[in-house]
């Protein structure tokens, strides 16, 4: 029942301007552009006068205005479209949009370099007023030209990968206010949203394990499946992956957005609903202190996991205790603080043993040090080289310990947990 692992930033991992600029200018599009001409031909009848960035984003804030307020034709009045493709993009971007509360909904448009009617749209907002106003909640590629003197958006050639990025990953999203944050979920998982959101306030509470009682509000999404995240993330993910994750959200103007979203496949939790809370406080974790890290040499997940493990609690240690009897040899941890990817080539006990050890680091110091020299050990370690010497100096230093009177103690520690 180990959430799979959350990655930092998780996003498309390509610029679209550059992308869609290639492709142009190599002349892949030509063809499309032409035909839509011929089926069009009034869109080409009148000299059109040139079209800026700035009078597609203009258009589009305009737009959006009505979209928050629930209000289709005030959308297609604003920005037309002239032919099939434009009208479904619209409509596609109205579909997914017009659902949710909106605090803050703007659009960052580009212009494609070397096309003079080609953009790069991004449409952000904050849903519900949580996270930044400039949060990316869809990305299209539109052709807009101003056919007779009117901004018309007559195409659309956004690529396949970013085409369900985003919120367009959803087919119906819907979303939910709750205590501590917001769900947003696709129409027909509503009843598993619900569960969500009423386990956020207790999943909340047991941050106090670190000393953290954040005010700040939390985005959960509930997809319907992996295949929803991989087009959400517009990313392929691991084996195993995407299941329980946390990530931060694109912004449009970059920057790290704190706390950091929380995405569950709702399937994924059948048969398995007592167990939610417990994994919406291990996300939870990594939601809040994500921001430990920002500015160290690295992350570690031994300790990123071990602070999620021992919010998240009600874990049985027995695989633990057979590892330290036998010497602690699979899985040294002096070793572990170093490990890049918890997941990487292992068996699910091999994971499940890496879980359980981070668990027991972090739990051990919580019971005897507190949560402040907790985080002060964390932040020194993440900051280090992460070799054994520098753990072991740490130690020393922080928490006035040998590493072996340290790690007897763990040892003993262990042998208390469940």
């Amino acid at each position: 029942m180990d959430p799979a692992p959350r990655r930092r930033g998780l996003s498309a991992g390509f610029s679209i301007v550059g992308v869609v600029a290639a492709l142009l200018i190599a002349g892949v599009t030509v063809l499309a552009l032409t035909s839509s001409q011929t089926r069009h031909p009034h869109v080409g009848a009148t000299p059109a006068a040139p079209v800026a960035a700035a009078d597609v984003r203009a258009a589009f804030i305009a737009g959006l205005t009505r979209v928050k307020a629930g209000d289709l034709a005030g959308w297609q009045e604003r920005l037309p479209a002239g032919g099939a493709a434009a009208q479904r993009v619209l409509a596609e971007l109205y579909r997914h949009l017009a659902p949710l509360h909106w605090t803050a909904l703007g659009a960052g448009v580009t212009a494609i370099p070397g096309k003079s009617d080609v953009f790069d749209v991004k449409i952000t907002g904050s849903i519900g007023g949580v996270g930044p106003d400039d949060r990316v909640v869809a990305e299209r590629v539109l052709v807009v030209r101003r056919p007779e003197d009117r901004l018309t958006v007559v195409g659309d050639q956004t690529p396949a990968g970013i085409r369900h990025e985003y919120l367009m990953a959803f087919d119906k999203p819907r979303m939910i206010k709750a205590q501590g944050g917001v769900v947003v979920y696709d129409s027909t998982w509503r009843a598993r949203a619900e569960e969500l959101a009423a386990y956020l306030p207790q999943a909340r509470a047991r941050l106090a394990v670190l000393g953290l009682h954040p005010r700040q509000r939390v985005l959960v999404f509930c997809f319907s499946s992996t295949a929803q995240v991989t087009d959400y993330l517009a990313q392929t993910l691991a084996q195993g992956e995407g299941k329980f994750f946390s990530g931060e959200a694109k912004r449009l103007n970059g920057g790290a957005a704190a706390p950091a979203d929380i995405g569950v496949v709702a399937p994924a939790l059948a048969e398995r609903q007592a167990w939610a809370p417990l994994m919406l406080s291990h996300e939870l974790t990594h939601a809040f202190t994500m921001p430990w890290f920002d500015k160290t040499a690295h992350a570690p997940p031994m300790l990123e996991e071990g602070l999620a493990v021992a919010v998240e609690g009600g874990r049985s240690y027995s695989a633990l205790r057979r590892e330290l009897a036998s010497g602690n040899k699979s899985m040294p941890l002096l070793q572990a603080f170093a490990t890049g990817d918890l997941w990487m080539n292992g068996s699910s006990a091999r994971i499940q043993l890496a879980y359980l050890e981070s668990g027991a680091v972090v739990g051990y110091i919580l019971q005897h040090w507190g949560p402040a020299p907790l985080k002060r050990f964390v932040l020194q370690v993440a900051d280090s080289s992460l070799s054994p010497q520098a753990i072991k100096e740490i130690v020393r230093r922080l928490l006035g310990e040998s590493w072996t009177k340290f790690y007897g103690g763990l040892v003993q520690y262990v042998y208390t947990l469940p």
